[in-house]
């Protein structure tokens, strides 16, 4: 009998499950009943969740038993096709507020005097509410009626929240607090106040925040040279102190100065990190190299002593072509596969001095790139080159007679770039897309864990009258997926080989890019257009992950005087399992864009709470501990329940 992978055993289909892209299982388990028997076992979706994507957070929620790992898979797999297809599953308002922040799948907005944190992954039905007169009284000892000041929010993590209360008067004073959100807490009123700072200085304040510790930075520092420097301070919680040594720690001779564009800072594993593209701060006329600078120091421990430091970190070679810097832009990111952080950039290039340019975001892993340096000393000036070696290899390359004693150039050979270490806007074979200028891209970010850009942008609706458009924003989303292994001529694609010989890992991986979708699609239903966009501002607050785009729009018309003047907090969710309680309202679409017609309309009044008890528990979540002691803090009914608007989409294949 001729072998084939409905026959094969299981335990041989197990251990083929290892080297699988969840996209692969899926798409193969739907080939016969036998192999969707075999590939469906939870047994053999564990085995792909936690070898591939074990930190994933369904994974996570698998492996704690809380969901079945064959529903975890689902989720991935329905969640990266809604992010890379834009093709979201939801729309929803969550409340109105003047500013927010978002990380780990929690929100948290000012609307009107209070702050109030949601759980958007666990569509939660309750929000914590920090009262801000109440708890600025007892922060400030000030009465609220005698306060002029500015609260900011900062970051947050771990269900703890950084924000800045800064006075609005001459010689004023600033604080940077840290709270503990969790509505399952039950402490005394001093512990739910982590931390209350008296900032002696706020330029370009930064703050990361962990259950553990707070660090925040300012760029006040000043170099022997006149430059302006980092300088971070760590705040051990428990210890309820400044660990940090001395005044804070500087960042010498790191010359990033953007805050995501140039430079990025993360709190990850029990370190700090801070990544910045530029390793000088005077610009080097004749150079062949560029390179990253890193600096990492562990949090229980935040001295110079045990700094790490990497100012030789490759990025690229000032051949390849100029670069736009209005487009660039740095994060670091987690690696659901191994656990490790990421340097994400993007960059806008020319390519070899060419006419034709475009945008490719760049990974380089942080792992393995922070040798201990045993000589850092924060008042030392020192060049990259100066660093790695005395005597450099120059290239073969007219330029080097222009050189002299003061020069201080960087070089090295060209490094290959694996394959899935840069992502293209758009491959040169195909024809160039409808690109956006700088001003019409309201945000832009591009997410590791979906493979996939996200551009947010100005594209007004055309009429009927040529003179008048419509003013509307639309999503813009280009993503890529692995290619099959095999060559053209159906042979097994071989990796290459290092100069010693050996394979080297992951360089047989080809990508091909899915093209780039817009959403919604042209023929959209008005009441959803004035739904998403009820005005077009200069400025969008947003902020996104894989599973989620959240967005501030237009003014809220509301007669409540708390909330006049105040924008509405708008939700778009790639996540089939984000179901939050509004009106369940479905709109199926046709699956290609020449021929997105609307052609069902459902309406659904009754409110949607599936696995509500899962995700309740999945958060931690407990409507149970009000914590009535603290006069300041509560659980309130989530805003987006009381508003009950928002919509749900299908997608069905266009005849």
């Amino acid at each position: 009998m001729r072998p084939s992978l409905d026959n094969l055993p299981f335990d041989v289909l197990f251990n083929i499950g290892q080297y699988l892209d969840v996209d692969d299982v899926i798409n193969l388990s739907r080939v016969s009943r036998q192999i969707y028997s075999a590939f469906g076992a939870d047994v053999f979706c564990r085995n792909v969740t936690q070898f591939r994507i074990p930190w994933a957070q369904e994974s996570q929620l698998a492996k704690k038993h809380i969901i079945t790992h064959r529903k975890a898979l689902n989720r991935i797999f329905e969640r990266r096709q809604a992010f890379g297809l834009a093709r979201p599953f939801s729309a929803c308002l969550l409340g109105y507020g003047r500013s927010f922040i978002y990380n780990e799948g929690f929100m948290c907005y000012l609307t009107g005097r209070s702050i109030r944190i949601l759980d958007v992954h666990g569509w939660a039905k309750d929000e914590a509410v920090v009262d801000v007169d109440q708890f600025l009284d007892h922060v400030t000892k000030v009465r609220s009626n005698q306060r002029r000041g500015r609260l900011t929010l900062l970051h947050y993590s771990d269900r703890q929240l950084a924000c800045l209360y800064d006075e609005s008067r001459p010689l004023s004073r600033a604080w940077i607090i840290a709270l503990d959100v969790r509505i399952t807490r039950s402490t005394q009123e001093q512990n739910q106040i982590r931390a209350v700072i008296e900032l002696a200085a706020s330029t370009k304040l930064f703050a990361r925040i962990n259950a553990d510790f707070l660090c925040y930075g300012t760029h006040d520092g000043i170099n022997n040279d006149g430059h302006r420097e980092w300088i971070v301070h760590c705040h051990r919680f428990d210890a309820g102190e400044a660990c940090s040594a001395g005044d804070g720690i500087r960042l010498a001779n790191f010359a990033g100065a953007d805050l995501g564009l140039t430079c990025t800072f993360e709190l990850y594993n029990g370190y700090f990190y801070a990544v910045s593209t530029q390793t000088r701060f005077e610009v080097e006329e004749v150079d062949w190299t560029s390179y990253y600078h890193g600096i990492r120091f562990p949090l229980d421990n935040p001295t110079y002593r045990p700094l790490e430091e990497n100012n030789r970190i490759y990025r690229r070679q000032h051949i390849e072509g100029p670069v736009n810097d209005s487009w660039s832009s740095i994060s670091l990111q987690r690696d659901d596969s191994t656990g490790e952080l990421l340097i994400i950039e993007c960059r806008r290039e020319w390519f070899g001095g060419g006419s034709r340019n475009m945008r490719t975001w760049y990974t380089v892993p942080v792992k393995g790139n922070f040798p201990r340096d045993k000589t850092y000393s924060p008042y030392e000036s020192r060049s990259p080159a100066e660093t790695e070696s005395a005597h450099i290899h120059l290239p073969d390359d007219v330029l080097v007679q222009t050189l002299d004693e003061y020069s201080k150039p960087n070089y090295e050979p060209t490094r290959d770039r694996l394959a899935r270490h840069f992502h293209p806007e758009y491959s040169e074979r195909e024809a160039q897309p409808r690109n956006f200028i700088l001003t019409k891209t309201k945000y832009r970010t591009y997410n590791h864990a979906s493979s996939a850009f996200l551009d947010f942008v100005d594209d007004p609706l055309p009429t009927s009258n040529a003179w008048v458009s419509r003013p509307r924003l639309r999503l813009r989303i280009g993503c890529r997926r692995l290619m099959s292994p095999l060559n053209d001529d159906g042979s097994l694609r071989k990796p290459k080989s290092d100069s010693a010989g050996r394979p080297i890992e992951y360089s047989e991986e080809r990508f091909q890019n899915k093209g780039i979708h817009m959403w919604p699609p042209d023929s959209s239903p008005d009441c959803l257009l004035r739904f998403l966009y009820p005005t077009v501002l200069t400025t969008v607050p947003a902020a996104s992950d894989e599973r989620a785009f959240i967005y501030m729009s237009g003014s809220c018309s509301c007669e409540n005087d708390l909330l006049s003047g105040e924008r509405a907090i708008i939700l778009i969710g790639f996540d089939p399992a984000i179901a939050l309680g509004y009106r369940k309202i479905e709109w199926q679409f046709g699956d290609k864009e020449d021929a997105e017609k609307v052609k069902k309309f459902i309406v659904d009044d009754k409110i949607c709470h599936q696995e509500m008890a899962v995700s309740s528990s999945t958060r931690g979540h407990d409507k149970s501990s009000t914590q009535a002691h603290l006069h300041w803090f509560r659980t309130d009914k989530a805003m987006h329940l009381q508003l009950h608007e928002g919509y749900r989409f299908k997608y069905t294949q266009a005849k």
